[in-house]
């Protein structure tokens, strides 16, 4: 009779749905951020280091945020610029800004753009799962947004104090 208690128990505790080891404070994002580093695993297993290496992101306490990631190596154009040039400006540069919600329990944030670099992007919502760990936050981009070419792309942040 014990032994089937203790079955029971067990099996209605793994059943139970558990709070996220990540759900934290939604305050906890509030802030300035640097990157760290911007990595995608590509279908074939191999990992690349994003062009973009400079970033700051920010999340306010009234609920927006703003992102800027820029390839540090790019060039400055000739005047006036050629169409090369300008491609080569706007290809390296990722910048929105909107409003954000934090589902702390699942582990995600989701920015909800209504300002982009590309006017195609104005109206889209970003899912970013998140992990925080002391003052580095890791972003992972949400597996439907990434061309079947990636299998994740995460971004790790440092609070800037």
């Amino acid at each position: 009779m014990l032994v089937a208690r203790v079955l029971i128990t067990a099996l209605v505790l793994a059943a139970a749905p558990r709070a996220s080891a990540q759900a934290i404070d939604p305050k906890a994002l509030v802030g300035a951020w640097r990157l760290v580093s911007w990595e995608t695993t590509q279908a074939d297993g191999t990992v690349r280091k994003s062009p973009m290496s400079v970033g700051s992101l920010m999340y306010s306490d009234s609920g927006r945020m703003c992102g800027v990631l820029m390839d540090p190596t790019r060039k400055t154009p000739s005047r006036p610029p050629t169409d090369d040039e300008i491609r080569a400006a706007y290809n390296g540069i990722v910048a929105y800004c909107g409003t954000y919600e934090v589902d702390s329990k699942a582990g995600f944030v989701v920015h909800h753009v209504d300002l982009e670099k590309s006017p195609a992007n104005i109206g889209i919502n970003r899912k970013r799962w998140f992990t925080l760990e002391g003052n580095r936050l890791s972003l992972k981009i949400d597996a439907a947004e990434l061309p079947a070419t990636q299998k994740e792309s995460r971004l790790v942040w440092e609070r800037v104090r």
